[in-house]
């Protein structure tokens, strides 16, 4: 499982020593994710929460997500994820107050750029698996009030 993770990240990212340079790839695609019949979960891995009845593409984010972010923003956005360095406090991704007062493109922003937290994800993740995470986050929120 560990193995198919990083194959999704690499996939997702485009990132250089995941086979051939980001110019010669393709564009990721939710199909891309889809495991070989043979392969069985190891029984330390993770439970998937997302597994009962989601798109692959819910399936591939969610691994990215686990990837890239789980380790510090915890695995249900709660920020907390054991790999945040010490003393530093990280948001709380299922707060309302932080969802509404974030549009997608600052969150978009964020994701690629690191600017406000130092970890920029644009060299190792491409734009369609940034715009997945960012609905992926949102996901955590509340369910946006009605106009």
């Amino acid at each position: 499982m560990r193995a198919m993770t990083l194959l999704v990240a690499c996939l997702l990212a485009g990132a250089a020593g995941c086979g051939d340079d980001a110019a010669g790839m393709r564009e990721w695609r939710p199909e891309d994710h889809g495991q070989p019949p043979d392969v069985v979960d190891e029984p330390e891995t993770p439970v998937d929460d997302t597994a009962g009845g989601a798109t692959a593409e819910q399936r591939a984010v969610a691994a990215l997500w686990q990837a890239s972010c789980a380790g510090c923003h915890g695995r249900g956005g709660a920020g907390d994820g054991s790999d945040w360095p010490e003393g530093v406090d990280v948001v709380d991704l299922r707060d309302a107050a932080w969802q509404q007062g974030n549009d997608d493109a600052a969150v978009t922003a964020e994701i690629a750029s690191g600017e406000s937290e130092g970890h920029a994800f644009s060299d190792r993740i491409n734009e369609r698996g940034i715009v997945a995470l960012v609905g992926h986050i949102r996901s955590f929120g509340p369910p946006p009030e009605a106009p």
